[in-house]
């Protein structure tokens, strides 16, 4: 396999893809499929409309004798994207069918995912130490994880914690975070969805990746939030 992560790209980590997959399928998530090292003049874009634990089914409009060449038996990087994370995995094309409408590509299910950074805000390092509060969002649970933050910005948040207590926050799952900083007098109640959880460097600890919620109080502290995280001047 030679198709590799372009250098602009950062690889946060990997994970399983058994339910990011099984939710790409269900919910019929656009895709897009390079045959050599993300050069744009070979890929192609479709939308995933079935597959099994073995196999994803990718449909696009009909494809030039060229492009069914170059994608047909061979091994490809494919990337999606999903609640406001990119993911990228290798795979390979098992075969094609065609018709006047649409022509349809099996390609191999991974059991691993790569996490690829995608943000839209730049992500500023905290002078202090600062915690986050997690809580559920919902009823019928009553539990809190306290981490550390390792950097925020007005879309998002990244923190580290035990890897233990974080089983509970699943990829795709909605949470409440309380967040003070110091360069703000107030906290910030925000609900987040969790879009990574990968390992740390340090043993038994993961990093979770989560992005804000654009809610009420999301459009209600942005602008606070922004203004907390202003680079100050030196003194």
């Amino acid at each position: 396999m030679t198709v590799s992560i372009p250098n602009h790209t950062a690889v946060l980590g990997a994970l399983a893809s058994g339910r990011l997959l099984a939710d790409v399928i269900r919910d019929k998530k656009a895709i897009r499929l390079y045959a050599d090292d993300f050069r744009p003049d070979d890929a192609l874009s479709g939308i995933v409309v079935g597959g099994d634990e073995h196999r994803i089914i990718v449909e696009t409009a009909p494809l030039s004798r060229r492009t069914r060449a170059m994608f047909s038996a061979r091994d490809l990087r494919a990337r999606i994207d999903v609640c406001g994370c990119r993911y990228s995995f290798a795979t390979r094309c098992v075969d094609m069918s065609a018709d006047l409408a649409a022509d349809r590509l099996r390609i191999v299910r991974p059991t691993v995912i790569e996490v690829v950074e995608r943000r839209r805000s730049a992500r500023r390092q905290l002078r202090a130490p600062a915690d986050a509060l997690i809580r559920p969002t919902g009823g019928g649970e009553d539990w809190s994880l306290c981490a550390d933050v390792l950097n925020v910005s007005a879309d998002g948040i990244a923190c580290r914690m035990d890897a233990e207590p974080a089983a509970r926050l699943q990829v795709g799952r909605q949470i409440g975070v309380t967040l003070r900083l110091d360069t703000a007098s107030e906290g910030f109640a925000l609900t987040a969805l969790v879009i990574s959880v990968i390992e740390a460097s340090t043993p038994a600890r993961v990093i979770v990746g989560m992005e804000f919620v654009k809610d009420g109080r999301w459009r209600a502290s942005c602008a606070r939030l922004r203004a907390a995280l202003e680079p100050r001047p030196s003194v």
